[in-house]
């Protein structure tokens, strides 16, 4: 299998799993550690509930905070 049917495949699996509970979740939360996994998660669950909601910690001067407020900004989410 390469890339990119890896990459279809994920998205088909992902995509059914958010039809399947869309109408029961009418407002979501995304742990937003400002990685590329929990930001991807964060993008596909915008595609089907726009207004979710982003939750996340860490310090103060935490670098992950950068990426975090750049995400939300890409998501046109507030944090």
């Amino acid at each position: 299998m390469n890339l990119s049917s890896s990459l279809d495949s994920l998205n088909f699996v992902l995509n059914k799993l958010f039809l399947k509970y869309q109408s029961k979740f009418t407002g979501p939360a995304v742990l937003l550690s400002g990685g590329i996994d929990s930001t991807i998660i964060a993008f596909l669950i915008k595609k089907y509930w726009p207004n979710f909601t982003i939750l996340s910690f860490g310090t103060q001067n935490s670098s992950d905070l950068t990426y975090i407020k750049i995400a939300s900004v890409a998501l046109g989410q507030k944090y």
